[in-house]
């Protein structure tokens, strides 16, 4: 959520060029950056060219920085390359979901969890 109002609110959709959160690809664990692309596109950035990435693979949040819960379903992977120069492969991620579509959304607020010290 990007504001608040009484009535409404302003949220930023994962495929806006000024939205990025942590994610792992479920099959292996092996996580980047999801960074929006505009449109209905999205990207994994920062993986290894080491790493295995196949079509089809879900990728979904990590949990970290608390900005979205672990295991929240971004997309799937619907292309990479490797053979771009760099240490990284392009992998392209397709949301679950059709965001241009969206009416209405579910804001999930989780709690701040204070952990003391032994």
């Amino acid at each position: 959520m990007v504001e608040a109002y009484p009535q409404y609110s302003k949220v930023m959709l994962i495929v806006d060029r000024k939205s990025g959160a942590d994610a792992m690809i479920q099959r292996n664990r092996v996580r980047g950056i999801l960074q929006g692309k505009g449109g209905n596109r999205c990207s994994l950035e920062f993986v290894p060219k080491s790493a295995e990435v196949q079509l089809g693979d879900l990728v979904l949040a990590s949990g970290l920085a608390g900005l979205y819960p672990k295991g929240l379903v971004f997309g799937r992977v619907s292309g990479t390359n490797k053979k771009n120069p760099g240490l990284f492969q392009e992998i392209e991620v397709t949301p679950a979901v059709d965001l241009s579509a969206l009416e209405e959304v579910l804001v999930v607020k989780v709690a701040n969890i204070a952990i003391s010290e032994p």
